[in-house]
């Protein structure tokens, strides 16, 4: 009986520990000042998504690595008619894909095919929706309704993109870790 309610208790009180251990040291990798994409090749799982980005008017950017606690792929296109990206990440053999489009104020929205997108706390003004497993296409149609909404309700325009996508993606990292670090435990 003793080792079941030991057994338990390490469970209620291991779980949350372990997954607040690895928040931590990855919201430490994700703060260093050193932080960058390395440009490398196209991920070979992201190619197939390239005659999609293409014909939804996206251009290539470029293949990125980006070195954290686990080493994460990106390919990366730019829409040729407004601030918007679509990305492809391969993260442990597993791929997933966000659409991100770029507003005035540092505000951003970002539509996901992962629920990964929601373990940390977005900083004001990023607005993330996440709809797990869905291909490309189907969150672009998301993306656009929520596209709808943020300039119907809240009267934003997206703004032009002045930066390189590798330092979008950095400023956007390092704008999360100071939000998440204000945050107690």
């Amino acid at each position: 009986m003793t080792f079941w309610i030991g057994l338990g208790v390490l469970v209620v009180v291991g779980v949350p520990a372990l997954v607040a251990l690895m928040t931590y040291i990855s919201v430490q990798q994700m703060s260093r000042p050193d932080l960058k994409l390395q440009a490398v090749g196209t991920p070979h799982q992201a190619t197939q998504y390239e005659h999609w980005a293409t014909n939804e008017g996206f251009e290539w950017v470029g293949g990125y690595l980006l070195r954290g606690t686990a080493d994460i792929r990106i390919a990366a296109w730019r829409h040729t008619q407004y601030p918007a990206y679509f990305c492809v990440y391969v993260a442990q053999n597993q791929v997933h894909f966000d659409l991100v489009t770029i507003y005035d104020g540092d505000i951003g929205l970002t539509t996901g095919s992962t629920k990964d997108g929601l373990l940390i706390p977005p900083a004001p003004g990023s607005y993330i929706q996440c709809f797990g497993g869905l291909e490309p296409e189907a969150l672009w149609n998301k993306h656009l309704v929520a596209e709808a909404f943020m300039l119907e309700k809240l009267q934003l325009d997206p703004k032009p993109i002045d930066m390189p996508f590798d330092e979008v993606v950095v400023y956007a990292i390092h704008r999360q870790m100071r939000h998440v670090r204000t945050i107690s435990l």
